[in-house]
């Protein structure tokens, strides 16, 4: 197997958001599906949450991309399913409670 690297997943990160980060295109939620699945034991059903250690593979399918979405500072965070918004820093005021950084949901 190839060298990994552990990353740490953010908040309301997908595994597709993570495969193209990563690996520069969604095709690479395979290969995080391999390398985690002592993790991800529900398979494509299983849950991230931020703070999550996870391995990533060392290649990327589209190094191109990759290098891109890196360059321009750009982290996909995709996933709304979660209900929450978890915050990757402190909020507003620092006082680090969720009294300002919480989003509700409204069904329209």
């Amino acid at each position: 197997m190839e060298k990994t690297n552990e990353i740490t997943v953010r908040g309301q990160q997908s595994i597709e958001d993570l495969a193209l980060q990563y690996y520069g295109t969604p095709e690479g939620v395979l290969q995080l599906m391999i390398d985690n699945r002592d993790q991800l034991t529900k398979g494509f059903d299983s849950r991230l949450h931020a703070g999550m250690k996870l391995r990533v593979r060392d290649t990327a399918t589209n190094q191109e991309l990759k290098d891109a979405m890196s360059r321009l500072l750009i982290v996909p965070a995709t996933d709304k399913n979660t209900g929450i918004f978890v915050p990757d820093g402190p909020d507003f005021n620092e006082d680090y409670n969720e009294d300002f950084d919480s989003i509700e949901e409204t069904n329209e």
